[in-house]
């Protein structure tokens, strides 16, 4: 798809192989294919005073199968079956289960992986299986990276669940919903197993609704700790999908290395990236580069629907994040980003996260906010409240955006302007080639004063 805008434009009002779900019974290391929907639906009570419920017609989805258990390295490793129990056991035992639609899971098509992957990659995928066969071990593609006899066919699930999920939402059947699916999917570039990832959730999904479901416009808002290479290289090219991406970065120190401010994608704009300079971030630095960035490119863009990859390894107790986003802000997070869609459309799909305590309890926070609890204090944070060195990223986010983003280069006039009159027309601009200038003489041709500063 050409790199042309839709910014500003009025919006245009395969064989499935299913696979049936199971049946919500206390978790096994036997996996179980038993058939099951559950149809009760609702909000869930308050369980804070951030929260209140609001009475809600909100059709929430889930989607799982047990047998994705099936993917497991023999050694010890992070990305594990537990963290897959550890959710559905707390959503069950907090009567999450019974208030939502159990959807049937199914595998991926052949045609739905072409759309994000080639044919090598699906080739390398099962190559690297028959190998975990032959050898009765598990192979690793990359260091970090493995699969098992059983990982193509579990990999396959995780995306055709993820699908499922979004087809329902897409054709008004359900409101929204979270798909609880392993392995994760973000790094998995169009011909690259990296990351704990081995096919591409996410960007199967985004390009299964704009391709296949007539869907216009696709906000993908990513807040996994590590930047989603592979969501972005897959999307580069695509004007109608938009990849928004919060993540450790430290000046490509920290893995994948990739996501600076500059990588803006082939159609410009397309890619937003916010990356971190520091670790240890918390909920205000989180909410300020929501507010700031995603939420006034968001309302311009303008979204047919939703998709979050939920990556909990930014959560405070995480092994391997190294960041401090409590549970509760994820509750806001989500709440921020399903009102940027007109229908609250939103689909979810788990990511990372390794510690399995605060994944089930962040995933339960997402789902009651999706069943319609209410968080009352999202607001933007004070600036005193935000970390310099995270404020710092956001304006240079800014700055960078503005050049494709109405509603940011508005915010940057409305900024200086400001600024103009609290210093009384002494501030001081930039011209286009960089040099100082300064005067209210100059605030007339403002909007085109602006020069981007380098975010290296």
């Amino acid at each position: 798809m050409g790199s042309g805008g839709l910014r500003g434009q009025k919006k245009k009002s395969d064989t499935k192989e299913d696979v049936q779900s199971p049946a919500p019974a206390a978790p096994s290391s036997k996996p179980t294919s038993e058939p099951v929907v559950l149809t009760a639906v609702g909000a869930s009570d308050a369980s804070s005073n951030e929260t209140s419920t609001t009475a809600s017609s909100s059709k929430t989805g889930i989607v799982f199968d047990e047998r994705m258990k099936l993917h497991f390295a023999a050694k010890k490793h992070p990305e594990r079956p537990e963290r897959l129990d550890a959710i559905i056991d707390l959503l069950r035992a907090e009567g999450i289960l019974d208030k939502c639609i159990l959807c049937k899971s199914r595998s991926v098509t052949d045609n739905e992986l072409c759309l994000a992957h080639s044919n090598k990659h699906m080739e390398t995928v099962s190559e690297s299986v028959q190998k975990s066969i032959d050898r009765e071990a598990d192979v690793y593609f990359t260091n970090d990276t493995y699969c098992n006899k059983d990982s193509a066919t579990v990999a396959r699930m995780s995306a055709g669940c993820l699908i499922e999920l979004t087809e329902r939402v897409v054709r008004g059947e359900l409101s929204n919903g979270f798909a609880i699916i392993r392995p994760p999917g973000h790094h998995a570039e169009r011909e690259k197993v990296m990351g704990f990832c081995l096919y591409n959730n996410v960007a199967i999904a985004s390009l299964v609704a704009t391709e296949k479901l007539a869907v216009h416009r696709v906000l993908v808002v990513d807040w996994d700790v590590h930047h989603g290479n592979g969501t972005q290289q897959i999307l580069d090219a695509m004007n109608n999908v938009l990849y928004f991406s919060v993540h450790r970065h430290e000046d490509k120190k920290f893995y994948p290395g990739t996501g600076s401010i500059d990588e803006v994608g082939s159609a410009k704009g397309f890619s937003v990236n916010v990356p971190w300079a520091e670790k240890g971030y918390g909920d205000a630095e989180y909410l300020w580069a929501f507010h700031k960035v995603l939420l006034p490119i968001a309302r311009e863009f303008d979204p047919d629907l939703v998709i979050i990859s939920a990556g909990f390894d930014c959560a405070a107790g995480d092994p391997v994040g190294g960041m401090n986003v409590s549970v509760e802000c994820f509750g806001k997070l989500t709440q921020l980003v399903r009102d940027t869609q007109r229908e609250k459309k939103v689909v979810m799909a788990l990511e990372g996260g390794y510690n399995t305590e605060v994944i089930s309890k962040a995933t339960l926070t997402c789902v009651k906010t999706l069943l319609g609890e209410e968080w009352k204090n999202d607001d933007c944070p004070l600036e005193d409240e935000v970390a310099p060195s995270a404020r710092q990223t956001v304006k240079d986010v800014i700055w960078t955006q503005s050049q494709y983003w109405k509603n940011l280069k508005q915010q940057l006039v409305t900024d200086l302007r400001l600024q103009l009159e609290l210093s009384h027309g002494s501030c001081v601009l930039l011209s286009n080639k960089g040099n100082m200038r300064s005067g209210q003489d100059q605030f007339p041709g403002l909007e085109n004063s602006f020069a981007c500063p380098s975010s290296g």
